[in-house]
Order: structure tokens, then C-alpha cells, then sequence
């Protein structure tokens, strides 16, 4: 279950974020997940370093939920539902981190776009391992 405050709709994109992450088998631990999360970890380290918080923000699936928010404000804009994320220490934004999370974004849906709809199976698995 995920609980979204109605004032908060920006959330359910964070959310969704981690539903993807389960669903397409954990691309958050991918080899090719890693430039992305090092150049994250690189961006918040300086604000965050004694955060205790800081392990949890590192996480592969934090940060893939993360990234993937800013992929998705990147793509759409601002809105309602999508919260400017300028300022956010947890959302850094710069031209190569905008880059890098735009390319892996792009691929992982590609691929996914590729492979789900003709293996339905596939996308279900996760919950069929239960």
C-alpha cells in the first residue's frame, strides 16, 4: 500500500519511483545505475555529510526514487503534482548529474518498453515470488 497526503500529491512520484525500482527488478543496484548514484552521492555529500540521515539518502533505492523525480520534473516541468525541486539538498541539479539521470531514465524505459508488454509475466514477478 502507499499512503499519498492529498496536500503532497509530488510524493506519489517518489513512490512511484520505488514501485518501478521493485518491479523492473531492482535497476538501483544495476551497473549501469552506478555513474548516476556516484555523481549523486557527490552532489549532496557536501550539504549533508553530518546529516544522520545520510546513509538512508544513499541508499540505491532512495536514490533511484530520487533521480528518478528529478527525471521526471526534467521531462514534464514543475506542476502541481510535480514540486519545483530547486533548493533541495536530497535533489541536486546540475548539467552532468541532469544528463546522466536523463540517459539512464531514457534507456531503462526503452528497454522496458521493449521487453514488458510482450513478457506481461515479467513485469508481475515480484509479486508471484511472495
Amino acid at each position: 500500500d502507499i499512503l499519498v497526503n492529498i496536500s503532497r500529491p509530488d510524493i506519489l512520484v517518489h513512490e512511484y519511483g520505488h514501485a518501478m525500482d521493485l518491479f523492473m527488478h531492482k535497476p538501483s543496484t544495476s551497473s549501469a545505475f552506478i555513474p548516476v548514484r556516484t555523481m549523486y552521492a557527490e552532489a549532496i555529500l557536501p550539504d549533508l555529510v553530518a546529516d544522520p540521515n545520510l546513509r538512508y539518502y544513499l541508499s540505491p533505492s532512495e536514490v533511484f526514487a530520487r533521480t528518478y523525480e528529478i527525471y521526471v520534473t526534467i521531462r514534464a516541468g514543475p506542476s502541481y503534482i510535480l514540486r519545483d525541486l530547486s533548493g533541495s539538498k536530497v535533489h541536486p541539479r546540475s548539467d552532468d548529474l541532469d544528463r546522466a539521470i536523463v540517459g539512464f531514465f531514457d534507456d531503462l524505459l526503452s528497454d522496458h518498453r521493449r521487453i514488458g508488454p510482450s513478457n506481461p509475466e515479467s513485469v508481475l514477478s515480484p509479486l508471484n515470488s511472495s
